[in-house]
């Protein structure tokens, strides 16, 4: 059966999964026990265990209204999972650059989040890479900082294929989905 990951030319070469970031093979369950195999108990770990790496896509919305986990700002609850690291795709609908950070208002249709990413100096690629007006697809995670949750990004790039909105959105709702049955089982089988 086909994942939502398993095309190996996606949007402008990039495959959609995590494996890049966390070399886990991305969110959903993988057949040599990918992100989710402690999880699900596969590896003999606590439910959880191997997500803290994994790469979650979601919507503004889900993140503005996602529940603080443990008391620690980084960690972050949609549907029962802990979320680390995240994906966002939307419009860049202000921006503020300087010698060392960039910074972004990005509106995805479900609400706007604050943006910011860190360069060096001299990284000349980073600078004038995405301009006010274009769609952006956001690999980051989430800050508390007085009180404004804000993405700190990792890599920001430009969307080349319009596409790519479509199918992150339709990959939110996968995931979303995936996790919901998944919250909704977990009672079921923690009960004798």
């Amino acid at each position: 059966a086909r994942t939502a990951h398993s095309s190996s030319t996606m949007y402008g070469g990039y495959d959609g999964s995590a494996s890049q970031f966390a070399g886990q093979g991305g969110f959903l369950p993988t057949p040599a026990g990918g992100a989710t195999a402690g999880a699900d108990g596969a590896a003999g770990g606590a439910r959880g265990q191997g997500r803290a790496e994994s790469l979650v896509p979601l919507t503004v919305k889900q993140l503005e209204t996602s529940v603080n986990a443990s008391g620690v700002d980084d960690a972050f609850k949609v549907n029962g999972e802990e979320v680390h690291n995240l994906t966002l795709l939307g419009k860049v609908v202000k921006e503020n650059v300087s010698a060392t950070t960039q910074e972004y208002v990005i509106d995805d249709g479900t609400g706007t989040v604050n943006v910011k990413r860190w360069v060096d100096a001299e990284d000349e690629a980073a600078k004038g890479a995405v301009a006010v007006g274009q769609y952006v697809r956001v690999y980051g995670h989430v800050r508390v900082f007085q009180g404004v949750r804000s993405v700190i990004a990792f890599n920001l790039r430009p969307v080349t294929d319009f596409n790519e909105i479509t199918y992150h959105f339709l990959e939110v709702v996968y995931c979303n989905a995936h996790n919901g049955a998944r919250a909704a089982a977990a009672p079921a089988a923690a009960a004798p």
